[in-house]
Parts: C-alpha cells; sequence; structure tokens
C-alpha cells in the first residue's frame, strides 16, 4: 500500500546578486521514505537545478481527492 510523504527540498537560485536558497515541499506517492526521496529526486534531476533534499517525513494525508 502506498503512503503519501511529505518531502522538503532546498532549491538554489541565481538572483544575479548570488544565489538564495529556497524551501520547497513536494507530497511524493511513495512505498518508503527511500522511495519518495528516489522519485523526487528523478523529478528533479530533469529540471537541471541545484537541489538539495533536507527532509521525508510521512504524511498525514490519507487520500488525495
Amino acid at each position: 500500500m502506498n503512503m503519501y510523504y511529505r518531502v522538503k527540498v532546498k532549491i538554489a537560485i541565481d538572483t544575479g546578486k548570488g544565489v538564495k536558497y529556497n524551501s520547497e515541499y513536494y507530497l511524493v506517492e511513495a512505498q518508503s521514505v527511500t522511495d519518495a526521496e528516489a522519485t523526487t529526486v528523478k523529478d528533479l534531476s530533469d529540471d537541471s537545478v541545484d537541489f538539495e533534499v533536507v527532509e521525508v517525513k510521512k504524511s498525514e494525508i490519507c487520500k488525495v481527492l
């Protein structure tokens, strides 16, 4: 059974005056924490941005309608 995980990602943004880091959150349907992280990394790698997965937590969300 798949669960939902909240993945916090730190993304580097070049502002022209330097690099700024923003935190973004993703809701990922996965079988485990490792699977949720791998899915996020695969998705963001396609965008060719600098990022770091900071945290993966089991979400309290049980269903997306």
